[in-house]
């Protein structure tokens, strides 16, 4: 029972990434992109592994806690006019910037997003939620160099997540430093050893950067840990 839940679990993971993947090749629109890849990794447990979201837990005072559980439901827009509120009250709330910058986001507003995030991080600079978000905002806007810095710094304070470890490869090739793309590469595929899933979403971004004999290789060793999923 235990084993065909755990193909179960494997197989609807496997459906929701080939969504994934076909969308976000064909979407254009920075935002939507990282929303993509975010909604993934926020969802997904694949063999074992819950690959969790980058928003932190919820430990806001009374004022916040209606702006954030609008923004739990999907209600963007009254959760934003309630978290504009609660930073207008409490200008010095990292976590109400963050969820603001959130709701941003989803209303796609990646300026006004970049900013609140900007404030977070001024008002807890070691947040790795913060410093996620925002380089992959950064990435998203082709601020590749700026996005390094502080994917690199999520990495050294927060968990070096599979999300984390695929965006600090994508901004690395985008910021030509391909050498350590691949190092990079090579040790998370370590950390993430037969996990098919993650082994396929690094074998799409080697191949939209053009990297044909990195992504075959990767996308070998999916195929081995999950044989016979056709998006492979």
């Amino acid at each position: 029972m235990s084993r065909n839940c755990s193909q179960s679990r494997q197989s609807l993971a496997f459906g929701f990434f080939l969504t994934y993947t076909e969308a976000v090749m064909k979407l254009r629109e920075p935002t939507a992109r990282w929303l993509l890849v975010t909604l993934y990794f926020c969802l997904a447990t694949v063999g074992g592994v819950t690959l969790a979201s980058a928003i932190p837990p919820q430990t806001s005072s009374g004022d916040l806690q209606k702006g954030i559980a609008l923004f739990r439901q999907g209600k963007y827009s009254e959760a934003h006019q309630e978290l504009l509120a609660a930073t207008q009250r409490n200008p010095v709330s990292a976590e109400g910037f963050f969820y603001l910058a959130m709701a941003d986001l989803r209303l796609h507003h990646p300026a006004a997003a970049e900013k609140n995030l900007r404030r977070a991080l001024s008002l807890d600079p070691r947040s790795a939620s913060v410093l996620y978000n925002l380089g992959v905002l950064l990435l998203e806007q082709k601020k590749s160099k700026e996005a390094v810095n502080y994917l690199e710094k999520a990495g050294e304070i927060g968990p070096q997540t599979p999300e984390l470890l695929i965006n600090l490869v994508r901004a690395y090739l985008d910021n030509g430093q391909k050498g350590r793309a691949l190092e990079v590469a090579e040790a998370a595929r370590r950390k993430y050893a037969a996990n098919a899933a993650f082994d396929l979403t690094l074998g799409q971004v080697f191949l939209s950067y053009g990297l044909t004999a990195q992504a075959r290789d990767v996308l070998q060793e999916a195929n081995r840990a999950a044989p016979g999923q056709p998006e492979i």
